[in-house]
């Protein structure tokens, strides 16, 4: 019997995630900036998403969010 394996399980309501959006400036530096948290649904297979900032597009007037892992030292570890 083949184990089943999952980093994020989509199932599992108590998994919280912090929202990222990431461009790179002028200079060519990534910058990362925290828009808000998100956490599975109470329907199976959903994300709500809380965001406390919007996010900008870019160049191509395209708007991408990441979800990370929730994490307490988030301003050491993304900042």
């Amino acid at each position: 019997m083949m184990k089943k394996t999952s980093i994020l399980s989509p199932f599992d309501t108590t998994t919280e995630y912090i929202v990222l959006s990431y461009r790179t400036d002028k200079h060519g530096h990534v910058r990362k900036t925290k828009l808000g948290r998100a956490f599975n649904g109470r329907k199976e297979g959903t994300i709500n998403i809380n965001f406390e900032a919007s996010p900008l597009p870019n160049q191509d007037g395209e708007c991408w969010v990441s979800l990370v892992p929730f994490d307490p030292n988030f301003g050491e570890q993304y900042e």
